[in-house]
């Protein structure tokens, strides 16, 4: 399996995904916020087709590192400023989109508008019919039984804090928590939350959660 993931995780993240996936790093976009630019959920959309949504000007940039993969490419407005940042974080729930109306890209159908624009990132997947989030008008809205946890406790540079979705990527039957899950003050209602749903969590590292934007898993 390949993993798309940020430049930036560190070593001992690294070390642990290298024993299991394919990585290639994301590079640094910088049409988009600084912190969170080499972000999965920021740069890719996987569509249901299987291709790869990915924005021109990154994709001329680092055509090597989509090779192998359909690609489709949107030359839509991007930016820096919210909401001009969110074009391809949109988050796909058991076959239903959510996403920002009017900001997420015309090649994403939305089924259902969130005034939330980082639907992909505040949301970390359990599986198709469970989430956990910290976002309570993402809780309300989700078609999905949800967990909801207090914000912060996740680090990511530039912000107060960063999401849970950021901080985690859900495959078969693991959450992989980029960083040591144990840490947060909510562990163990989400260690029960996951185990009620047959899903075990993995910390990829010692470390405190970091969000780098999740991963897109091939």
């Amino acid at each position: 399996m390949v993993i798309f993931i940020s430049c930036e995780i560190s070593d001992k993240i690294k070390n642990n995904l290298s024993k299991n996936f394919e990585i290639r790093f994301l590079p640094h976009f910088e049409l988009l916020p600084e912190p969170v630019s080499a972000h999965a959920d920021m740069l890719i959309y996987k569509l249901p087709c299987g291709k790869l949504l990915v924005h021109e000007e990154y994709y001329n940039l680092n055509e090597n590192l989509f090779a192998g993969f359909d690609v489709i490419i949107t030359n839509e407005p991007i930016g820096a400023k919210y909401p001009h940042d969110i074009l391809l974080n949109a988050l796909n729930l058991n076959g239903v989109v959510y996403g920002k109306n009017n900001y997420t890209s015309k090649h994403i159908k939305v089924d259902v508008n969130l005034n939330q624009g980082y639907a992909r990132c505040s949301t970390c997947i359990v599986n198709d019919n469970a989430v956990i989030a910290s976002d309570l008008n993402i809780a309300r809205t989700l078609n999905a039984e949800v967990l909801l946890i207090r914000p912060g406790n996740i680090n990511l540079r530039g912000y107060g804090y960063g999401f849970i979705g950021g901080a985690s990527c859900n495959f078969e039957d693991k959450v992989y928590f980029f960083g040591d899950i144990k840490k947060h003050p909510d562990y163990e209602i989400i260690n029960n939350f996951l185990k009620k749903h047959k899903t075990f969590p993995v910390s990829l590292s010692d470390e405190e959660l970091y969000d780098y934007g999740s991963m897109i898993i091939i």
